[in-house]
């Protein structure tokens, strides 16, 4: 099951190639990114309109569904 509730450093595990996920940065900001693997020994997360370069990150929860 996904902790949607837990940071993950950078440092102990990735997010799955492709996926979306909540970043925190070095300087303290937020940005939702999309993590597109290792380039040349660095971690690649790509925001909207530039890198960033989290610390940690959590997967995004589960979009919300109307109930019927």
């Amino acid at each position: 099951m996904i902790n949607y509730e837990e940071w993950i450093p950078v440092t102990e595990k990735l997010p799955d190639t492709h996926k979306k996920c909540l970043v925190v940065s070095t300087r303290g900001g937020f940005n939702i990114a999309e993590y597109r693997g290792e380039l040349e020994g660095s971690y690649k997360f790509n925001s909207t309109h530039h890198d960033v370069h989290p610390v940690a990150w959590m997967y995004l929860p589960e979009p919300y569904k109307e109930k019927l």
